[in-house]
């Protein structure tokens, strides 16, 4: 019999099987068993399927190993017969894990002796970099496997390979489900991302978000670290999610918060081309469209027009800028 025990990280973070009771423990921990030994039928002890698929779609966020799980089906009674049908064969599970933990191990050498911080952005990093947001169909967008193997993925997908890279490096990362909100989603749409705990403290970080804003090869990080009140601007995260009060603030952090118009002429002077910039305005009580008009004013007097053709980029929801010099 097939068992994949050996490649699910030992000592993994699994936050939403502690917050269940004693009785769902016990009925997760015989479905993710059935799970890593291929059992394509399990006789379990209840009858309740609500029940059932709770504790598998927390098995799923807990645990992103179990990419090969493609559906389940049941038969009904006094005691539940899961059916499972696998999307890859045991053979083709072992040459994915192989490409995942390869990867891995490099990210786990890169992170060797670094802090929290350091190491979620080497995990968010490496993402936004090789990963293009893509759902072709395949039976591994949505799961950590896409990002990892075929460099493709959906949010669901990207932030299970986060999850499955934080395990690896010594991180505890949650994968959390809500809705995408905001100017960029008006009607709103089911989303997945991540939450983080660095130094004790929990935090939100949506590396997909993120990755649709890096162009011009520099990485965004309007989505790093963000306390509840921060993502809610375009995020509504779904009920049972670890609440994160805490405010990280990377752009300031790093020295790249503009508050005021000296600091976006300092930031824009000298930049040569094919150079990006990217900075983060303060959250002060301003119509949107004076706070743009007066960032491009700045870059404006910093360099005159005649010698460059720039780019202004604007993530409205979190005020960051984006200046490409071509």
């Amino acid at each position: 019999m097939m068992n994949l025990t050996n490649y699910i990280s030992q000592g993994q973070y699994r936050y939403y099987y502690d917050q269940l009771t004693n009785k769902d423990k016990a009925l997760y921990k015989q479905i993710l068993y059935g799970f890593i030994t291929f059992q394509e039928s399990m006789m379990l002890s209840t009858g309740d399927i609500d029940r059932v698929l709770d504790v598998y779609h927390k098995i799923c966020y807990d645990v992103p190993e179990i990419f090969f799980v493609k559906k389940l089906k049941y038969r009904p009674g006094m005691s539940i017969e899961l059916l499972v049908e696998y999307r890859f064969t045991p053979q083709e599970c072992l040459g994915i894990f192989e490409v995942m933990d390869e990867k891995c191990q490099k990210l786990k050498a890169l992170t060797a002796g670094m802090g929290d911080v350091e190491k979620v952005k080497a995990g968010h990093d490496y993402l936004v970099h090789h990963v293009t947001y893509r759902d072709v169909g395949a039976p591994y967008s949505h799961e950590a496997a896409g990002p990892l193997v075929y460099d493709i993925g959906v949010c669901e997908g990207i932030s299970k390979a986060f999850k499955y890279i934080a395990d690896r490096i010594g991180l505890k990362a949650i994968v959390v489900s809500g809705m995408a909100t905001g100017e960029g989603n008006p009607n709103g749409g089911g989303h997945a991302w991540n939450v983080v705990e660095v130094d004790g403290k929990l935090y939100h970080l949506d590396v997909t978000f993120d990755s649709g804003l890096s162009k011009n090869g520099a990485a965004r990080y309007d989505y790093f670290l963000l306390s509840a009140e921060e993502i809610s601007a375009d995020h509504c995260e779904d009920p049972g999610q670890p609440i994160c009060s805490h405010v990280y603030n990377y752009y300031a952090t790093v020295g790249c918060l503009a508050e005021g118009k000296r600091d976006v002429v300092k930031m824009v002077s000298g930049m040569k081309s094919g150079e990006s910039v990217v900075f983060q305005m303060p959250q002060i009580p301003a119509p949107e469209e004076e706070i743009v008009n007066a960032v491009w004013k700045a870059v404006q007097d910093a360099m005159p027009q005649s010698e460059y053709k720039m780019l202004m980029y604007h993530n409205k929801e979190r005020r960051v800028f984006q200046l490409n010099k071509e």
